[in-house]
């Protein structure tokens, strides 16, 4: 089984420490510390796309600045991360010190979070060393050092680490508790990468529980994580575990995600990954009896672990190289690289490595006749995997994660519940801010009104004034003429002071009026205003309260029908438990499918109204999910194709909820009524409508024309959103077409 990639203990040092100068030795500046931050921040991101090289040379130009500074804090974090990259090329010398040199930084500082960070990478070198009880020792002291209230993420990173060490011992039950509370605790932070390490990190221990199927998915979801963040390492990983599941499960399959798992190992730069992936290589190569090109494969996967140190997997690579061996008729080899196993595995007293060495083993000894040490080999490994995988342990894991999906579901609904009032309370808000923004508008207009009334006035005096001074030249100038026309003049002086007064007047009227009518208009365009957001507001609380009726209603037919036809089953099976026994473990088996059919629906619909799931990507993800879970376990082919348009739209809650049912109808009746082997799904757009087709190649089971419940149900499902639902059933297999009109 491939091994998830170490965790990286990440520095999110996205904000600079902002501390007074109280030491004399302080000498950096506000501006140093940017530097410094920037530098290491740099160095992240190169690590998170594998230049390491590039990334160490950030970290020492960090650590050299801090030294001329003499910022204490910014050098104990170039050491703990200069330890870390160190770590990733496996190369030994000098971690141990650069962890040494950062703790003693950071206890002169009383830092308790570099501390703690001290430890935590103290607990991943020793696990690279295979002192995997002492990296469990050193993750619980770092843990000592770190609060909840300002270190969840290492916290959680910690709970990582040790779950990781649990797994390496055998004990799973505790490697599962420990995943399961850093993923708790990576939840609710949103750090998606972590989020994926470790869902892939509990897909291991199903593995190691031979729940193929469950671990399959949840590598699966990891890879859509990874993916999605772009994590080349963790892509690379992820594509081998799916490599090695499947690899019992479908060869074409795995042969699919080995072509991809080796382009990005490459991309990566990581040995470990390198080296998982010439494994898994070796692996299928055997499986086709191509024994020797698998023998150079395991070769150079051995090399790799022989640079880094890590005689975990070494063991593992030995007893591959032993069974490979014996099939090239090279019994010797094979004795050799037994012995070398062994060694391995005592020196690490691993209980998982005996199990695989005696299970090896005893199929060496078969295959050449030797009986009596095939057996006691066989006895040995059947010892080694009783006491790994008891009972005891795989309820235990179960319990674990059944609370975590109780806890999961009831947190979503909380979330959403209080992503619901934080949208009201901003759309109040915004209301205000709107109002007092109308306010201030209407202020500034009659401040603007007002102005214009003063300087028009000021213009009339001006020219008043200027109108009477040339009035007084014209009579100083002509004395004589103005005392002859005596009479003439003071009727036209009287003539002109009713002309003025008379157009001062208009201009005062005018003036009335048109503030009069800003003034209308303002409050008009005002109550119109809050007349739409009203309405706005009425009809989002309408259909708020229409979903919420839909999925009530919903919730209710599908529980309440389920939970009716439970407890007759339960009344009838109890009456004939002591009757008829068969009957009633028939009845009790029905019990159980009709819960895990309800508990279903009921997370689809769950599913469907959260926020983040309303592009058209995140539906077709799921419905590929689904089609590839139920079609090829009853080896039916399967080909998605969704028009790129398409992912980027988005569709309402009820649309998403009522495709995704239908969708599951169609495919279940596929399984059921069709006996078709492949099966194509098709996403298109056209010019009024999103259009879903699913085509089959099977014979139609049921009587032709047949309009039962489930087509009737589909059928009203589309029209409620406004769709269209069309069956049609050929000699050459089936026909489905949904239409979605585009809102």
């Amino acid at each position: 089984m491939a091994e998830k990639n170490r965790n990286s203990l990440l520095f999110l040092l996205m904000v600079p420490l902002w501390l007074s100068a109280v030491h004399a030795q302080v000498i950096y500046t506000p501006k140093d510390s940017i530097e410094i931050y920037r530098l290491l921040n740099e160095a992240d991101e190169l690590d998170f796309q594998g230049k390491l090289d590039e990334a160490m040379s950030s970290i020492k130009r960090a650590r050299q600045l801090s030294q001329e500074k003499r910022m204490k804090r910014g050098e104990a974090y170039a050491c703990l991360k200069m330890a870390d990259l160190l770590l990733k090329k496996s190369e030994y010398e000098k971690i141990d010190e650069h962890l040494k040199e950062g703790f003693q930084l950071g206890s002169a500082i009383r830092d308790s979070l570099i501390m703690g960070l001290a430890f935590l990478q103290k607990s991943q070198y020793l696990k690279s060393l295979n002192n995997f009880e002492e990296a469990i020792v050193a993750s619980k002291t770092g843990l000592q050092h770190l609060s909840y209230k300002t270190d969840s993420l290492y916290i959680a990173l910690a709970y990582n680490e040790i779950g990781i060490n649990y797994d390496k011992l055998g004990d799973y039950s505790r490697a599962a508790e420990n995943y399961l509370q850093a993923l708790r605790l990576f939840e609710l932070l949103g750090v998606e990468q972590e989020v994926a390490n470790t869902m892939g990190n509990i897909a291991v221990s199903y593995y190691r529980l031979n729940k193929r199927t469950v671990a399959a998915e949840l590598f699966k979801e990891s890879l859509v994580i990874r993916e999605r963040i772009g994590d080349i390492k963790g892509i690379a990983s992820n594509l081998g575990n799916l490599v090695t599941v499947y690899s019992v499960i479908s060869l074409d399959t795995a042969w699919i995600y080995q072509q991809k798992a080796i382009q990005y190992a490459e991309r990566s730069g990581v040995k470990p990954v390198q080296a998982q992936v010439y494994t898994n290589t070796a692996n299928l190569l055997s499986r086709q009896n191509k024994f020797k090109e698998a023998f150079q494969f395991q070769k150079k996967a051995i090399e790799i672990y022989q640079q880094t140190g890590d005689q975990y997997k070494l063991s593992l690579q030995y007893i591959q190289c032993a069974e490979l061996s014996d099939r090239m008729a090279d019994s010797l080899g094979a004795e050799n690289y037994y012995q070398l196993a062994f060694q391995h595995a005592n020196n690490l007293q691993s209980k998982p490595l005996f199990q695989a060495f005696y299970s090896s083993k005893s199929g060496f000894y078969n295959r050449h006749k030797d009986f009596y040490n095939a057996l006691l080999c066989t006895q040995i490994n059947f010892t080694y995997r009783d006491s790994l995988f008891s009972e005891k342990t795989k309820t235990s894991v179960e319990d674990l994660k059944l609370k975590y999906e109780t806890e999961k579901k009831d947190l979503q609904l909380a979330k959403l519940s209080a992503e619901q009032k934080q949208r009201e309370l901003e759309l109040d808000k915004q209301n205000k801010l709107i109002q007092i923004g109308t306010l201030l508008n209407i202020k500034g207009q009659q401040e603007i009104t007002l102005l214009k009334q003063d300087q028009e006035l000021q213009l009339g005096r001006y020219q008043k004034i200027e109108s009477e001074k040339a009035k007084q030249e014209l009579i100083n100038q002509s004395n004589e003429r103005l005392l002859k026309l005596t009479n003439q003049n003071v009727k036209i002086l009287e003539q002109d002071k009713l002309l003025n007064e008379r157009q001062i007047q208009r201009q005062r009227i005018l003036s009335q009026v048109l503030i009069g009518s800003i003034f209308i208009s303002l409050v008009l365009g005002f109550l119109l205003f809050n007349r739409y957001q009203l309405k706005r507001k009425i009809a989002q609380q309408n259909s708020l309260l229409k979903i919420r009726n839909n999925i009530a209603k919903d919730l209710h037919d599908e529980i309440g029908s389920t939970l009716t036809s439970i407890n007759i089953l339960s009344l009838v099976s109890s009456q004939s438990l002591d009757k008829d026994p068969l009957q009633a473990k028939e009845m009790l088996n029905q019990i159980t499918q009709q819960s895990k059919t309800v508990q279903q629906n009921m997370s689809d619909i769950v599913w469907a109204i959260r926020p983040d799931n309303e592009k058209i990507e995140a539906l077709s993800a799921r419905m590929r999910e689904f089609a590839g879970k139920v079609l090829e376990s009853q080896n039916i082919k399967v080909f998605f194709d969704v028009d790129e348009v398409l992912l980027s739209k988005a569709l309402p809650v009820q649309s998403r909820k009522e495709v995704l049912l239908i969708f599951k109808e169609v495919i279940n009746n596929i399984v059921k009524h069709s006996g078709a082997d492949t099966v194509r799904i098709i996403w298109k757009q056209t010019k009024a409508s999103y259009e879903l087709e699913i085509t089959d190649n099977g014979e139609w089971k049921g009587k032709p024309g047949s309009t039962g419940t489930g087509i009737k149900s589909m059928q009203e499902r589309a029209i409620s959103i406004g769709g269209s639902f069309e069956i049609q059933h050929g000699s050459e297999g089936t026909f489905v077409c949904l239409k979605i009109p585009i809102t």
